[in-house]
């Protein structure tokens, strides 16, 4: 069939109409309950009305009409989910229309659909496909007329959208007095197309890696205000240590659990001498100190220490403490490193202080280490008194804290794991590696992100075995950095990118969109800073908002990396 393809402009019913053609079969005679075809992957959201709202509407499906007649929509809802259909009644009529039509489905202009539905009716079906426009109008197109079919009859048609159509529905029109029910639509690619792995239109996320402070400073005004959501991915450790946070828990020792140990601290001795500890003694802020006495001794000593907390290995931390003494003292650190050996270095004597006095120490962390604890410890015939610890890292390289995390959940962002502390994940002992991918995720749910289904994988290093520790560890899907586009056939754990630098100008970018909407690909960009600094990997704010806008202007889908994955094949 040659069909018109009308255009009508609601605010003055002028129609326009241009020629397209479409190949329509019907298929009666069917007895049988229908069902969706199962061959294509099946675009019709709800396509059997099973589905339904909080409110008991059916999800994803719409009811319409015009004009002088009591069209009246019912739809069966019973405890088999094959008998769920759709319903129109009209008993008085003298113009307009009634249907029942699903949400609008993405498409790709010149690309062939198969359509198929089930129906049965006694009164002849106009049938109509509405196509939106990149520019928001409307086209219709009437197919040919469903007969009358008192069974169970499947209506099918191959469908190629026009130029410039961004997305389509189908009516089936009751315009007369008469009975239509309807059920188990179906709409996909058609098999065998050249293209057929392309997306039904241009897809684009945007993915910002390692939790810069400027991605939440200057980035995401821009993404809010054009209602797009990025993916952020998000270095666990470096987070949670983000914005001066204290590593030591209760640090004051304020917090107790009714027994004579302050919670997460610990009391060690050893050798020959008759140490005493005692807890809470008068502290220097609070009410809570610990203490230890030595009347007799002969060697070894005696020490009140914190739990372990993890560090960043290679950063540099400050130590500061509070401190009573009338004897000489020592500080030693002690680090537990993460092939799970143990060493030591000493920070140091301090001398007798009547007086609260105060203990400040920089510790650059040696390579490997996991986690660290302090010993403040007496050696010698007198007292020690110990109170508020604290251990925090110091950045040169401001990241977004905790809190930053759940401000862009709560935007819609989507937060991606970019492990715990951002090694090749490939090159790294299996045991860390299991740890750096699966305990990010634990740290990121731990803050209250959720669900945390991608990850993002440092240096774009991956390998067979860190795939399958992904999917161990419940991830959906990882971003590389391999450079091209993706399809719905490529690898779900090898997403390919376009990486954004310093010297990346506008237009470049701008190439980047026109192809993904001309391929039907999905555009991965890759951005790091968002800032005026000229790092080889930065961007600046205004480039960033040329990109947002040039998106925000073409027919390109905005998605995050779950988002985009959920619509690849199985």
């Amino acid at each position: 069939y040659t069909l018109l393809a009308v255009s009508r402009d609601t605010s003055s019913n002028i129609a326009t109409s241009s020629p397209i053609t479409v190949t329509i079969a019907n298929t009666t005679g069917t007895t049988t309950p229908p069902v969706v075809s199962t061959s294509i992957r099946n675009l019709i959201s709800n396509g059997s009305f099973e589905q339904r709202n909080t409110d008991g509407s059916v999800k994803d499906w719409f009811q319409g009409g015009f004009g002088t007649n009591n069209a009246v929509f019912s739809y069966t809802a019973t405890t088999s989910d094959a008998a769920s259909i759709a319903e129109i009644n009209i008993t008085s009529y003298t113009d307009g229309d009634a249907k029942w039509f699903f949400k609008d489905v993405l498409v790709a202009p010149g690309i062939a659909y198969d359509y198929s539905m089930y129906y049965k009716s006694n009164t002849a079906i106009p049938v109509t496909v509405r196509y939106t426009m990149t520019n928001g109008s409307f086209v219709y197109v009437d197919l040919p007329i469903a007969s009358a079919a008192t069974i169970w009859t499947e209506y099918k048609a191959i469908i190629t959208p026009p130029v410039d159509a961004v997305s389509l529905t189908v009516f089936h029109r009751l315009a007369s007095v008469g009975t239509l029910q309807l059920d188990s639509y179906s709409l996909g690619i058609r098999p065998g197309n050249p293209d057929a792995n392309a997306f039904n239109q241009g897809m684009i996320s945007f993915t910002l890696d390692d939790g810069w402070l400027s991605q939440y400073t200057n980035a995401l005004p821009i993404l809010n205000t054009a209602n797009i959501k990025a993916s952020f991915g998000i270095i666990s450790q470096e987070t949670i240590q983000a914005a001066m946070t204290n590593r030591v828990s209760n640090p004051s020792l304020e917090i107790t659990s009714g027994t004579s140990t302050p919670t997460d601290w610990l009391f060690g001795t050893y050798g020959t001498n008759n140490a005493v500890a005692t807890f809470p003694v008068v502290g220097y802020e609070g009410t809570n100190a610990a203490k230890i006495d030595i009347t007799s001794y002969t060697d070894g000593d005696a020490k009140w220490f914190f739990k372990d907390t993890d560090i960043l290995a290679g950063e540099s931390y400050r130590y500061t403490s509070y401190y009573l003494s009338d004897a000489t003292t020592t500080l030693l650190m002690r680090y537990t490193m993460k092939d799970g050996s143990i060493q030591y270095a000493e920070l140091g004597t301090v001398a007798p202080a009547a007086v609260w006095t105060l203990y400040d120490r920089i510790i650059t962390m040696p390579a490997n280490t996991k986690s660290v604890t302090v010993f403040h410890y007496i050696s010698s015939v007198g007292s020690l008194t110990i109170d508020n610890a604290s251990l925090v890292r110091l950045e040169t390289e401001p990241k977004i804290t905790p809190s930053m995390v759940l401000t862009l959940q709560a935007a819609g962002h989507e937060i991606s794991s970019h492990t715990r502390t951002h090694p090749s994940l490939s090159t790294i002992a299996t045991s860390t590696m299991i740890d750096e991918i699966a305990n990010s995720r634990s740290d990121l749910l731990g803050i209250g992100a959720i669900p945390v289904s991608t990850l993002i994988y440092p240096f774009g290093d991956y390998s067979d075995s860190v795939i399958q520790e992904l999917k161990n560890a419940g991830y959906v899907g990882a971003r590389s950095v391999d450079r091209g586009y993706n399809l719905k056939t490529t690898d779900k754990y090898a997403l390919k990118i376009q990486q954004v630098e310093v010297t990346t100008t506008p237009a470049e970018i701008n190439s980047w969109i026109d192809k993904a909407i001309a391929d039907r690909t999905w555009l991965i960009l890759m951005y790091h800073q968002i800032d005026n600094n000229g790092a080889t990997l930065s961007n600046t704010p205004v480039n960033f908002q040329a990109a947002v806008n040039y998106v925000t202007s073409r027919s390109l889908i905005p998605v995050t990396l779950q988002q985009g994955i959920a619509q690849m094949n199985p």
